[in-house]
């Protein structure tokens, strides 16, 4: 919708979702890097994120003019509900590898920073 309050609404819990999803994966990011390697890990998380941050609003308007070239009333709904989709269904598929990556960390927390370091 072109609603201004729906999009208010829309960017919000995007917001959210993403807020949600970066403290945790940062802290992961920090806890699995080698001893001196912290600083490396981490510029490469942030850089990575913030390439994805640009690139991504580009990668949705050449998808949606693709998209609306096949077929002549796309709604820009289904193609960020896909996106969306996309991330629900990574989080869901990773999950069974959560307690391997739990276990990992603990085998290698005498080994590793942590975040405080």
């Amino acid at each position: 919708s072109s609603d201004p309050q729906w999009i208010f609404v829309f960017l919000l819990m995007a917001g959210i979702g993403a807020g949600l999803m970066f403290v945790p994966s940062m802290m992961m990011a920090a806890r699995m890097a080698p001893v001196g390697y912290n600083a490396t890990v981490m510029s490469g998380f942030m850089g990575s994120g913030s390439l994805g941050f640009m690139l991504g609003p580009l990668a949705a308007i050449a998808l949606s003019r693709l998209y609306s070239s096949v077929q002549d009333s796309f709604p820009f709904f289904w193609l960020t509900a896909g996106f969306g989709g996309l991330e629900i269904f990574l989080v869901l598929a990773t999950i069974p590898l959560y307690d391997r990556l739990q276990r990992l960390m603990r085998a290698r927390s005498g080994t590793t920073n942590t975040a405080h370091s």
